[in-house]
């Protein structure tokens, strides 16, 4: 079954973390959370806030779970990915933007340019909300939701500060849907993350009980970091994660029976054990992705990764570690990937760097989907036409087939030397700041006059709600 890992190591490693989950148990600090593990039949130790899960009830759980995912924008196409294959690509959450080799802090009017630039890129399919620094902390995420929904129409990810904002979330959700079911267009979806080593905190279990019964789709990420908040050892690290979201399952299937959850591996770092670092673009994450991926199959779950970059802005460092993790998700099967522009240890987006993923992506995608062999691409009547020392380029064969079978870039170079005085100008970053620039020029705005009043209410209702 697995591309990374072996059959008979998936159950090694599932195994291992039933035994984790058993013998060691998850500390979670929501005193209705315990309860209901201690009602169905987890050992739990109140004082400690310490829950055993035993292997059967991890087991009902899985089952309960969807096998594949519905994502949708607010243009009303919807793609679904999960263990049946395919795969999306988001942008990811950042604090910072990087301009001219330089980080400033995330405005609304930054977040804007953002927007603006990821909605462009055709190989994004959803916009990530990120850390707002004129915006109050507890409406961050409202805020940024709010902008997402005017300059998008792709999937949005909040990221959410406050648990009790998945109500203003749902608020806004309803205001675009305009009438539409969520059910058949889920146009956000959330998660979060468990503090490695086997504790989740308050937050996120306020946040999986506050969002439960209306089936929105929730990314359970373990964070490890090899040498740091887990083993030093790939496979070590690994059993660790997953018994992290397994348990994260649990939860979630006994607060709501069939919510879509996507297993994820790939927010995995690892510790630089000269500058003691937490990396995000070595090798290592791309391995522990990919795995995370033959795990996520394993219990017929979608997966979920992210590609980010140790380099500071966009340079030969980030292009080539975006590339290796890109091709490495792509050919795992993991299904939401995350990270386009990310850079400095997923600290910053580049606007930049955003451009040159698309294009990555796009190369990727084209090496993964093969070589198609039959009778129209092997062409040999047409091998026969032409004959000896002939041409193919005026061939109907050739303009029937030329669209489909090759690939296509705006911002690489395949350009004469000639065609320029500058040879900067040939650079695919010089390139992609021209796109970037093309990019920003658009004015488009995607709610109606009424839509936009509605979503102002709700934003200004919760910042009076938080004292502000």
């Amino acid at each position: 079954m697995g591309t990374i890992l072996k059959d008979e190591d998936i159950k090694f490693i599932h195994q291992n973390s039933i035994e984790i989950l058993e013998d060691v148990g998850v500390r979670i600090d929501h005193d209705s959370v315990l309860q209901r593990l201690s009602d169905n039949g987890c050992i739990v130790d109140f004082d400690k806030r310490i829950a055993k899960i035993p292997e059967n009830l991890i087991k009902k759980c899985l089952t309960l779970c969807p096998s594949n995912i519905k994502f949708s924008g607010t243009d009303w196409n919807t793609v679904e990915t999960g263990f049946s294959g395919g795969n999306v690509f988001w942008s990811g959450h950042a604090l910072y933007i990087n301009e001219e080799k330089e980080r400033f802090d995330i405005t609304k009017e930054k977040f804007i340019r953002i927007i603006k630039v990821l909605d462009g890129l055709s190989n994004v399919n959803g916009v990530v909300g990120v850390n707002l620094s004129d915006v109050p902390p507890p409406v961050r995420d409202i805020a940024g939701f709010r902008l997402m929904a005017e300059y998008t129409q792709k999937h949005i990810r909040p990221c959410m500060f406050r648990s009790e904002n998945a109500e203003a979330i749902r608020e806004m959700a309803a205001v675009l849907l305009n009438g539409r079911k969520y059910a058949e267009y889920p146009i956000y979806s959330l998660g979060y993350s468990i503090s490695s080593p086997l504790h989740w905190t308050s937050a996120p279990m306020e946040l999986f009980v506050n969002s439960a019964g209306h089936l929105i789709p929730l990314t359970l990420n373990s964070e490890i970091m090899l040498g740091g908040s887990s083993p030093v050892t790939t496979a070590g690290g690994i059993a660790l994660g997953n018994a992290e979201v397994l348990s994260g399952i649990v939860i979630n299937q006994l607060f709501e029976e069939c919510r879509p959850l996507i297993y994820n591996l790939g927010f995995s770092h690892v510790l630089d054990m000269k500058t003691s670092l937490a990396l995000s673009g070595a090798p290592e994450c791309g391995l522990m992705a990919a795995a995370g991926a033959d795990m996520a199959k394993h219990y017929n779950l979608p997966s979920a990764s992210w590609m980010s970059s140790d380099s500071f802005f966009t340079d030969s460092q980030a292009g080539f570690e975006h590339m290796l993790l890109a091709m490495s998700y792509i050919a795992s099967g993991v299904n939401v990937i995350w990270g386009m522009g990310q850079v400095e240890r997923q600290l910053s987006l580049s606007l930049e760097q955003a451009v040159i993923d698309n294009e990555i992506i796009s190369y990727a995608k084209r090496y993964n989907r093969g070589i198609e062999v039959n009778p129209e691409t092997l062409a040999l009547d047409t091998i026969k036409n032409v004959g000896i020392s002939g041409g193919f380029l005026t061939e109907e064969h050739t303009l029937n087939n030329f669209k489909r079978e090759l690939s296509f870039s705006g911002i690489v170079c395949r350009n004469r030397r000639e065609s320029t005085e500058r040879p900067e100008d040939l650079s695919i970053e010089q390139n992609a700041a021209e796109e970037v620039n093309k990019l920003l020029k658009k004015e488009n705005t995607y709610i109606s006059d009424e839509q936009r009043k509605e979503l102002d209410l709700i934003e200004k209702s919760w910042l009076k709600k938080y004292g502000y």
